[in-house]
């Protein structure tokens, strides 16, 4: 009698610690999923989204890289294009040297690589506004806005850009000419 009571207790412990044994596996198996789940939520909560804005207006003409995202954008390259060349260092290399020498302009930004926008924030590569240089001179602001919006048109600007993890490279891009064009219809 003695024998069947330790047989039936040790078929108990075995059940008890089997079901024990597969309780922690689930719960395992659920804990890595959470951490799945919650890891893709950092990254998607601190996901910076780059946008191109661009500005033409009678007394403002402007290029710039907003982060529209809710973590900071960190540029990797902005590179301006046109029919015969191309600008990494600077937007305004882009223009010809006749008009960035002949303009006086608001804002210009040069040096992108590892500069950092915050959520909500831009960088200006270029503003173009009437200053104290076109005092009188009204056919001077309209040659230069005239000149701006030619050379505006034929440029296509790249950013790239990634978040603080730098994880994941982004890339935007826009063509000038529908916007900047759109005078010459």
């Amino acid at each position: 009698m003695i024998l069947c009571e330790e047989v039936q207790t040790t078929n108990w412990e075995a059940i008890i610690a089997t079901g024990a044994l597969i309780i922690s596996l689930v719960s395992v198996i659920f804990t890595w999923q959470q951490l799945k789940i919650q890891r893709v939520h950092n990254l998607k909560s601190i996901k910076p989204i780059g946008r191109i804005r661009i500005g033409d207006y009678e007394n403002k003409i402007y290029v710039a890289v907003e982060n529209s995202g809710i973590g900071p954008m960190i540029l990797n390259e902005i590179l301006a294009k046109n029919n015969s060349r191309e600008a990494k260092e600077k937007f305004i290399d882009i223009l010809s040297k006749e008009l960035t020498d002949r303009v006086v302009w608001t804002d210009f930004t040069g040096r992108y690589p590892e500069r950092s926008i915050l959520p909500g924030s831009m960088l200006n590569l270029l503003v173009w506004t009437p200053n104290d240089s076109y005092d009188n001179k009204p056919e001077a602001i309209e040659i230069d806005k005239k000149d701006l919006r030619n050379e505006l048109k034929d440029i296509k600007l790249i950013v790239t850009y990634t978040d603080i993890y730098e994880s994941t490279t982004y890339k935007t891009e826009l063509e000038f000419k529908e916007w900047f064009g759109r005078h010459e219809s």
